[in-house]
């Protein structure tokens, strides 16, 4: 983080906030009553009937994994055991600055992500907006942040009050950019397997999303450096500039001539165009005159 600072890469004002469940590693099957005696040696794995018995956080817990908790995403759904992963991304190009795994239930989103922007003061950031969801548009939120002197922007809820969010310019490009954060959660959870949790407890299950996120910062990094303007005394090349010398040569046999100067053949300015989409993120940028 200190190098993508150094090199002007994340933003110290604007940022993202969002989570996303991770499943535990504990079975249904491993959810049982409390007042139940522990089984003696060799009872395996014996069968169970789940129907038309209710299971709740009260009065079961789990025997793999002690702090896995029920938890319903929707009414009516299905309850299942998760953590809560949290992550505050920069609104520049995306990178994650700082991510956390909390009990599912007992702490809600608004009061984590409220948490969040908070600790980043701590690490020398100055936030002054925030966009997210239409999850986090309530009162805590709002009303928490606002003698910090940071401004929410999240989507609004047409069942609830504005609450003195502005629909303004800066709304708009918050909005625009924070499905940045989507991108994250669909890395880690694909290419870094975060979808479920390997190891039992939180502390565990944290350290590991931690290292998947760090890895995803390090890729996005790469390609930064590659695509960036270089910097004096680094000698960063972009790899777009960087053209190999026999498609060079290639262009210029086969361009056609004018006044002694050889034209560039389309080819070549394929091949160029093509490099920068692909690697090059184009930095968001906040109107200042909405402050």
């Amino acid at each position: 983080m200190e190098l993508t600072r150094e090199q002007n890469w994340v933003s110290n004002d604007h940022f993202t906030v969002d989570g996303i469940p991770i499943e535990v590693w504990a079975s249904a099957k491993s959810f049982r009553p409390k007042r139940e005696p522990p089984q003696g040696p060799g009872s395996g794995n014996p069968w169970s009937e789940f129907a038309e018995k209710p299971c709740k956080n009260d009065t079961h817990a789990s025997t793999t994994d002690p702090e896995a908790i029920l938890v319903r995403k929707s009414d009516g759904g299905k309850a299942r055991r998760f953590f809560g992963a949290h992550a505050v991304i920069e609104s520049r190009h995306g990178l994650c600055v700082l991510l956390s795994v909390r009990n599912a239930v007992g702490e809600p989103d608004s009061t984590v992500a409220v948490d969040g922007l908070l600790e980043l003061g701590n690490r020398s950031f100055t936030p002054k907006s925030v966009g997210a969801d239409r999850g986090y548009h309530t009162e805590t939120v709002i009303e928490e942040l606002r003698p910090e002197q940071i401004v929410a922007h999240p989507s609004l809820m047409d069942s609830r009050y504005a609450r003195g969010v502005k629909r303004n310019a800066t709304w708009r490009a918050s909005q625009k950019v924070r499905k940045r954060i989507e991108e994250i959660f669909g890395w880690m959870k694909t290419t870094g397997n975060v979808c479920k949790s390997r190891y039992r407890g939180i502390a565990r299950t944290r350290a590991t999303a931690q290292y998947v996120a760090a890895d995803c910062n390090l890729v996005g990094t790469a390609k930064l450096m590659m695509t960036s303007s270089p910097k004096e005394g680094r000698g960063v090349t972009p790899r777009a500039a960087a053209v190999p010398a026999h498609r060079s040569q290639a262009a210029e046999s086969c361009g056609k001539r004018q006044n002694g100067v050889a034209k560039p053949t389309a080819r070549r300015i394929k091949y160029q165009s093509s490099s920068a989409v692909s690697l090059t993120r184009k930095p968001a940028r906040f109107p200042s005159a909405c402050f």
